[in-house]
């Protein structure tokens, strides 16, 4: 079933009952491929768009921040007729849940406490340029969860035909032990079907710290997170041709469905310092064992 809503149009096809918000004309729009997306879904699964995975990633929020924030999206995807994008219409209303149902959503496995809850809300309540919740409280007794995000992040939520997008799994957000392992993972799931997966890494480049003061926390990232997920990945910082600083770092993706061809994932040599991640674990590489590799078609081999 369909309607309008001015610009937007909801759908409510999932079988779960909850709805999407999606702008313009449906015409064209690959609708399809999310709805069997959300099929197949566990429950503790949720399409997430790269729109908000962005808006996150510039927020610079903490990990117990990022967490509540993820749990409470998961809450909404949920709920029969509730979803991120819908808070972003006019008179959207509060919703409210148990700090139980967050904290065993994307809180460290085997918590009951509200720690994360109370270090979340703290953080968010951060003046910064962007705002994630416009109402975010604590019932008296601390069980309950007041929320309804700002506009502005609730309307990533809104999705375009041609919309990249993650299907998030709380269960291993749960796992990750740093913003940069949450960011890490957003971005690796999100490619993780493609015939050539690939990504940049977040916040790199010339506002940003230098990437000889960020490389050793991404590395680290990518050993989680391609532990968890049976990734491996070649890191492949991009020069700038004036001074030959960092101004970008691409991350390729190997995966057990992955097709790259001979000579598209190596290059032949690198000016900037090349690194792998196999099996979990980090290496650096030289131009001598790129060249060896060109033709490889995996991280980890031939």
């Amino acid at each position: 079933m369909s309607g309008s809503l001015g610009q937007f149009f909801v759908l409510d096809e999932f079988i779960d009952g909850s709805f999407c918000i999606f702008r313009g004309s449906l015409s064209n729009l690959s609708f399809s491929q999310i709805h069997e997306e959300k099929k197949v879904s566990k429950p503790n699964e949720y399409v997430c768009n790269e729109k908000v995975v962005s808006f996150l990633e510039q927020a610079k929020l903490s990990l117990a921040a990022l967490r509540l924030t993820y749990a409470c999206c998961h809450y909404l995807d949920q709920r029969r007729g509730l979803s991120l994008a819908g808070m972003s219409l006019k008179n959207a209303k509060t919703c409210t849940v148990r700090t139980l149902v967050l904290v065993r959503t994307t809180g460290s496995p085997g918590a009951n406490d509200n720690d994360m809850i109370a270090e979340g809300m703290e953080d968010l309540a951060i003046p910064r340029d962007r705002k994630i919740f416009e109402v975010l409280k604590l019932s008296e007794n601390g069980r309950r969860l007041e929320f309804k995000f700002a506009t502005g992040f609730a309307s990533c939520g809104l999705m375009h035909k041609k919309d990249k997008f993650a299907m998030v799994d709380t269960s291993i957000l749960a796992m990750l032990r740093s913003p940069a392992q949450v960011f890490f993972y957003s971005r690796a799931v999100m490619v993780h079907r493609s015939d050539q997966p690939q990504f940049y890494l977040p916040v790199i480049g010339s506002n940003a710290r230098p990437w000889s003061d960020q490389r050793r926390n991404w590395m680290r990232a990518a050993e989680r997170v391609g532990a968890l997920l049976g990734q491996d990945y070649l890191f492949l910082p991009e020069l700038d041709p004036h001074d030959d600083s960092v101004v970008a770092v691409k991350v390729k993706v190997s995966t057990s469905t992955s097709k790259w061809s001979p000579g598209k994932l190596y290059p032949r040599h690198s000016l900037g310092s090349v690194s792998a991640v196999v099996g979990g674990k980090g290496k650096s590489l030289k131009n001598d064992d790129l060249f060896l590799r060109n033709l490889w078609t995996r991280v980890a081999g031939p």
